[in-house]
């Protein structure tokens, strides 16, 4: 949901804006055994020992997601304006919280 504050000027339209819904986070993580050769051990046990262990572990979340913003829009023609924003999100994940914040730009029209 988004709500503009009307101010004395016709050219600037600050706002607010803010919602929740479902989120979602894949993370993804690498190791990397580049060398698997000890001094006195044979390569061939080396590998039966990391052969079982995954290289590459993967994991979803998805939970509650709450988003708080705010910008301005600079009127450019009729109801179409030119804005920027910055935003906050909140994931409430089953076994952590995420925060995520970013700065955008928009296009938007009002009729």
């Amino acid at each position: 949901m988004t709500a503009d504050f009307p101010v004395a000027g016709d050219q600037l339209i600050p706002f607010v804006s803010g919602g929740g819904g479902i989120g979602r986070l894949n993370r993804e993580i690498s190791i990397d055994f580049p060398d698997r050769r000890v001094p006195g051990i044979p390569i061939s046990v080396l590998t039966d020992i990391f052969a079982p262990f995954p290289q590459r572990f993967e994991n979803a979340e998805t939970g509650l997601a709450l988003t708080l913003g705010g910008g301005v829009d600079v009127r450019l023609w009729r109801g179409l304006s030119l804005g920027a924003e910055a935003r906050w999100m909140r994931l409430l994940a089953s076994q952590n919280t995420f925060d995520f914040a970013h700065i955008a730009s928009r296009v938007s029209y009002r009729f």
